[in-house]
C-alpha cells in the first residue's frame, strides 16, 4: 500500500474519531443538547469504521488507490486543534458558543465536507462509501446550526 495513502487514511480515522470525542466532551459543556452530541459522536464513530474498512480494502489491493487530494498535514492540524479545543472546553477555558462554532467549521472544513477527495480509486463500492461520508456531514452542519447558546 502506498506509504501517503496510508498514513492519510490513518489520520482521516483519527480525525473522525476526535471529532467524536469532541461531540462526547460537549455533553458536559451543553447538556441541554445531549442526545444531539451522543448521535454526532455515533455518527463519527460510524465514518471512523466505514474508512477502516476502506484501508483494509486498500492494503489488500493497493494498485487499485492512490492518495487523493489531501495531504497528511491537513487532517495532522486538525486533529491537533481539536485535541487542544476538547482541552479548553474540559478546563472551562471556553464559552459553549464558541465551542459549537469552532466544531461547525470543523464539519464544514475541506477534510470533511469533501471527503470523497481524499481517496482516487474507480473501485464503485468505495466511491459509494466516501461520497455518502460527505453526504452524511451535512446532517451535523445543520443540526449545529440549530443549536442555540
Amino acid at each position: 500500500m502506498n506509504q501517503e495513502l496510508d498514513e492519510l487514511l490513518g489520520l482521516l480515522i483519527e480525525n473522525e474519531r476526535q471529532v467524536g470525542r469532541y461531540y462526547r466532551t460537549m455533553v458536559d459543556l451543553i447538556p441541554e443538547h445531549k442526545a444531539t452530541w451522543e448521535s454526532l459522536s455515533s455518527q463519527e464513530e460510524d465514518h471512523a469504521a466505514a474508512l477502516e474498512e476502506i484501508r483494509q480494502a486498500a492494503k489488500e489491493n493497493p494498485r487499485l488507490y492512490a492518495p487523493g487530494k489531501y495531504a497528511p498535514a491537513a487532517a495532522l492540524m486538525t486533529i491537533r486543534e481539536t485535541g487542544e479545543m476538547i482541552g479548553k472546553i474540559e478546563r472551562r477555558e471556553v464559552h459553549p458558543r464558541y465551542a459549537v462554532t469552532f466544531v461547525t467549521d470543523i464539519e464544514n472544513s475541506m477534510l470533511e465536507s469533501q471527503m470523497e477527495q481524499a481517496v482516487k480509486t474507480d473501485v464503485a463500492e468505495v466511491r459509494n462509501t466516501l461520497n455518502r461520508l460527505r453526504e452524511q456531514t451535512k446532517g451535523p452542519r445543520d443540526l449545529l446550526r440549530s443549536i442555540t447558546v
